[in-house]
């Protein structure tokens, strides 16, 4: 782009559809504009060896703070894309040249705030851009009453190529049929394999197999009565036939919570009235040798009403939970757990990525999944 030209970096966001960052969207601010300006780059809006506009004009180009667009450039200059002058403006690497065609079209659903989700596709995005690889994302929003989706910029950005298309979630048919007739190679997570001749494979997700531990351990440990405590209806019912299978009897126990739109801290505050009640009654309604809960916020509820009641974990009662590594709570005792490491499922899933972007191989059992760990409330 030449210096003089003052509009082309308006015309070049316009044109792209990303002139106003997406504030609905769970990519941190700094990380959209360092995306949109990669995008740019990789068009030929800057040549190498060019000079970026200021960080007051990306700015008001972008509608954000200048502290927003100065960290945006220096995302750029860690990446080795730029490099960073004292008192003038960034010019772009020669490297960058190299890295014009290698472009990973990220496809989310808008407007997630699920922590666990959050955290694996940003270690994605970030794993590919240190890669080298310019990663831009599109947001979904649902619209209608049937929850189809506003697919006109993935539209849009398919009329660009890639060398891949990632899709990290269970893509919705709408979704996967755009994909599908773009024609360009696509990767799913988790999800079935797809009938299509650009489809390159799906990353899996094996939440079996730390279950089936749990079980096994339940087995072990000669354990009799289990209580299941799910969110929703459905919620527990394959870890209770499993329990059956071995001769332990297992019932599930919902938290009346409404968890498609209510935060942890609500599920949380359910599970505690649940559990007061419950301990209220506990001469008729007697303890079971275990509690096991699928969601950790549950637990977190259930043990501050034990604590609450003077019921001891695990003399009086064991239990295990499925949790995320790295948010666990400090009780008087460690969690036996179903663990969800999630930047190492993230990374995992990008090293599968990167070995199709380098050597054009796609391994066809590509899993990442959740482990088992004990811990002092069920040994």
């Amino acid at each position: 782009m030449a210096e003089g030209n003052a509009l082309s970096l308006a015309g070049f966001l316009k044109d792209a559809g990303i002139a106003v960052v997406d504030r609905r969207s769970w990519v941190k601010l700094p990380h959209q504009v360092a995306d949109a300006l990669r995008r740019a780059v990789g068009e030929g809006v800057w040549a190498p060896g060019e000079r970026l506009p200021s960080a007051r004009q990306l700015a008001s180009a972008f509608g954000v703070s200048f502290r927003v667009a100065v960290e945006a450039l220096r995302i750029l200059a860690k990446e080795n894309r730029i490099s960073l002058r004292a008192k003038s403006r960034a010019v772009v690497n020669v490297e960058e040249s190299a890295l014009k065609n290698h472009r990973v079209l990220l496809v989310l659903p808008g407007g997630i705030h699920e922590y666990a989700n959050m955290t694996v596709y940003e270690r994605m995005r970030m794993r590919l851009n240190e890669a080298g690889y310019m990663v831009s994302v599109t947001s979904l929003m649902r619209v209608g009453s049937r929850n189809n989706y506003d697919v006109a910029q993935l539209r849009t950005d398919l009329r660009r190529q890639y060398e891949l298309v990632v899709c990290p979630y269970t893509a919705h048919g709408q979704v996967l049929d755009i994909i599908r007739s773009s024609r360009q190679p696509f990767v799913i997570m988790p999800g079935k394999a797809v009938e299509a001749k650009n489809f390159v494979g799906n990353i899996s997700r094996d939440i079996r197999s730390p279950e089936r531990a749990f079980v096994g351990h339940c087995r072990r440990r000669k354990v009799r009565r289990v209580t299941i405590v799910g969110k929703w209806s459905g919620d527990g019912v394959w870890i209770q036939k499993a329990l059956a299978a071995e001769g332990i009897a297992a019932e599930i126990v919902i938290i009346p919570a409404k968890v498609c739109t209510c935060r942890g801290e609500s599920i949380e505050r359910a599970a505690f009235d649940v559990f007061s009640r419950r301990l209220t009654h506990a001469g008729k309604e007697p303890l079971p040798d275990v509690f096991y809960f699928t969601d950790d916020f549950a637990c977190y509820g259930a043990m501050t009403a034990m604590l609450t009641h003077g019921v001891r974990v695990p003399e009086d009662v064991r239990l295990a939970t499925v949790a995320n590594r790295g948010s666990l709570r400090a009780f008087r005792t460690t969690l036996t757990r179903v663990e969800y490491d999630l930047p190492a499922m993230g990374d995992a899933a990008s090293d599968y990525i990167l070995g199709f972007l380098r050597n054009g191989e796609f391994p066809p059992d590509a899993v990442v999944r959740p482990v088992f760990r004990i811990g002092g409330s069920f040994r």
